[in-house]
């Protein structure tokens, strides 16, 4: 695994260790339990593409310790965890294009902001 990986991973296992506690045996953790897990994240603040990226990293964790056959399902497993886009993403309309061109200082960013906006690059 990617460096990268391993911390997010870390990051996860943190999260569920700071709410079922470090005591916690793992074949203890229900689907119900799970799901008041995510639904805690939400309430915490985090926004929905964290969570399903923690609940995503969850599953791989637990999917693990059913191949080593240390429980006998994945509490994890039907938690929403695709991938979605995070809100602050933001569709730039043809009138906000046409403003920010206005708005741009000289031909270069003129340029710059219609290669981006209207050609994707």
């Amino acid at each position: 695994m990617k460096p990268a990986s391993i911390e997010r991973l870390a990051q996860t296992a943190d999260k569920l260790k700071v709410y079922f506690g470090n005591d916690t045996p793992i074949e203890q953790i229900t689907a119900d339990a799970a799901k008041d897990w995510r639904a805690s994240m939400l309430a915490d603040g985090l926004a929905e593409a964290t969570a399903r990226l923690h609940s995503r990293n969850a599953k791989s964790i637990f999917t693990d310790a059913v191949e080593r056959e240390l429980i006998d399902r994945n509490p994890f497993g039907k938690l929403k965890s695709a991938a979605i886009a995070a809100d602050r993403e933001h569709y730039i309309t043809m009138d906000d294009s046409a403003k920010i061109i206005e708005a741009c200082p000289n031909l270069q960013w003129r340029t710059l902001f219609g290669l981006m906006r209207f050609a994707g690059l």
